[in-house]
């Protein structure tokens, strides 16, 4: 599993999310554009309301996607690390970890892989790490075996 096709799947991820953001915002606009005030005024500002909180909700999760995207864009595929840190790919006896981003368990090259923010719980307890250290996270011995 190499670094590189990682974050290639993880781009294609957060690039899905941004358009999908962008697409959702467009239509509530349209949305907001094609409502008429009808003789029942009420209705009409209950409508707007509710058009302006999911438009809200969508720009929120395109401020999130575009977090994201800036994060990956901060690591370099060709760049191997003798301890843990952002952009690390780091094998342990309990699986596989990407540090990048926090979307959890994902499927690439036909191998699981536990993609983490550095900020993570499990991200927080590797951070620093070498080959050969060890940590602890819910009970279990963790061994960090290579760090790439």
């Amino acid at each position: 599993m190499e670094k590189k096709s990682i974050i290639e799947r993880l781009n294609e991820i957060v690039s899905e999310r941004i358009n999908e953001s962008l697409t959702e915002i467009n239509s509530i606009n349209d949305s907001k554009a094609n409502e008429t005030k009808s003789s029942a005024g009420d209705k009409y500002e209950t409508g707007m309301a509710m058009l302006q909180m999911e438009e809200q909700k969508a720009n929120v999760q395109l401020a999130k996607a575009k977090e994201l995207q800036k994060t990956l864009s901060m690591i370099y595929h060709a760049e191997y690390h003798n301890e843990v840190q952002l952009g690390s790919l780091v094998e342990t006896s309990s699986g596989n970890y990407f540090i990048s981003i926090g979307l959890g368990k994902l499927e690439v090259a036909g191998k699981n892989i536990f993609v983490l923010s550095i900020s993570s719980p499990v991200g927080l307890q590797m951070k620093g790490k070498k080959p050969g250290d060890v940590f602890q996270f819910n009970g279990n011995t963790i061994e960090i075996i290579k760090v790439h």
